[in-house]
């Protein structure tokens, strides 16, 4: 099993997940690691990728590219390359499903399964967070609703046997991920905002860059949904006790 850090949310401009980045890099076990930026979810406006290079290539270390997919420039041949060169890929926060869609008319799903065959460590924020469950809950613009949004289930790239929910504290999604969990039955591992979930080696932790934050397991027991609070604690513990698996690659 490779390495994953899958981030909850958190304003990555304002230093809100610092504690977390500089973790990303200790993780990553690399002197200067190569760091690939993946800003498809956001459309990949400059002021981001900007943002990103600033803090992970000028404070954190690493020698950071950025992944551009929109603009078509770059060969299957060539993404597959600069996919194989990172030591650390990080995908940015945004559309999840526009971003799925983009990967796999370009096969940028496929190597990055192989990323994680390889033992790169997958990382990202919200949209980069949903992408390595089998299944992620986003949200879409839906003027009927009472927050202006409706909640949606999305399939992601399936490294992560698990439902997956980001920005758990916000709006209605806490609701809305216990619908989805009684329809499906599955396990969902939900993260707030500043909070992050770590796995390597078939173990997790769970760590925050704001105390407070909190990850939990939801699941149904007798028709009921259950949470449970993920703990944080120092040391690393087996995900067959979260009920996560290994998806086949």
């Amino acid at each position: 099993m490779g390495k994953i850090v899958a981030i909850g949310g958190g304003e990555l401009s304002k230093g809100e997940t610092y504690k977390i980045d500089q973790f990303i890099i200790e993780f990553a076990n690399q002197d200067k690691p190569k760091t690939l930026f993946v800003p498809t979810a956001s459309y990949e406006p400059e002021g981001y990728c900007e943002r990103f290079k600033e803090l992970y290539q000028n404070q954190l270390g690493a020698v950071v590219e950025v992944l551009y997919l929109l603009d078509n420039q770059l060969s299957i041949y060539e993404i597959e390359e600069k996919i194989k060169w990172a030591d650390i890929i990080y995908v940015g926060g945004g559309d999840t499903n526009h971003m799925l869609k983009v990967w796999k008319e370009k096969h940028v799903d496929y190597f990055l399964k192989e990323a994680y065959k390889r033992g790169v460590l997958l990382c990202g924020l919200s949209a980069g967070s949903i992408c390595w469950f089998s299944y992620g809950q986003s949200e879409v613009e839906y003027e009927d609703s009472e927050d202006g949004y409706k909640y949606i289930e999305l399939e992601g790239l399936g490294i992560l046997n698990a439902f997956h929910c980001p920005h758990f504290e916000e709006g209605r999604r806490s609701v809305e991920f216990s619908k989805m969990i009684k329809v499906s039955n599955r396990v969902g591992i939900t993260l707030e905002n500043n909070c992050a979930i770590v796995i390597g080696d078939g173990k997790y932790r769970i760590i925050t860059s704001q105390e407070n934050k909190k990850a939990y397991k939801i699941y149904l027991q007798d028709g009921e949904c259950i949470q449970e609070e993920i703990q944080q604690v120092d040391q690393f513990k087996s995900i067959e006790e979260l009920g996560i698996t290994e998806g086949e690659l």
